[in-house]
């Protein structure tokens, strides 16, 4: 399995996330539509969750450096991301840049950037 241009699920999510994210990467036409809503095996006590069902088909792509901010956004539970500090949105260098990580109005955002805003 591998991620691919213009997967059903990533269609719709699209529209709710910025453009940017939308060119980055997405999964397969078969894929599910990504929820927020956690089941009891894609949650953990600490927070650390799937955000789409099908993560265990993404378990080969888990280490792979062009994966896995995709996956660390998506699929954190299942491929064992949670504690390693990332950014789950490629422009956090560039947003960092214009004062990103230390504008209060964007604290809400800047888990996003972890890494880069030195969150971890």
């Amino acid at each position: 399995m591998s991620l691919s241009n213009g997967g059903k699920w990533f269609t719709e999510f699209c529209n709710i996330q910025k453009p940017y994210i939308c060119t980055f990467a997405t999964f397969s036409e078969s894929d599910e539509t990504p929820t927020t809503q956690s089941t009891p095996d894609s949650t953990t006590t600490d927070g650390c969750v799937d955000q789409i069902a099908s993560c265990q088909q993404y378990l080969n792509e888990c280490s792979d450096p062009d994966y896995q901010p995709m996956l660390y956004k998506f699929c954190r539970k299942t491929c064992n991301l949670c504690s390693q500090c990332m950014d789950s949105d490629p422009q956090c260098p560039v947003m960092a840049a214009s004062g990103f990580c230390t504008n209060p109005a964007y604290q809400d955002k800047w888990k996003d950037c972890a890494k880069t805003c030195k969150l971890c």
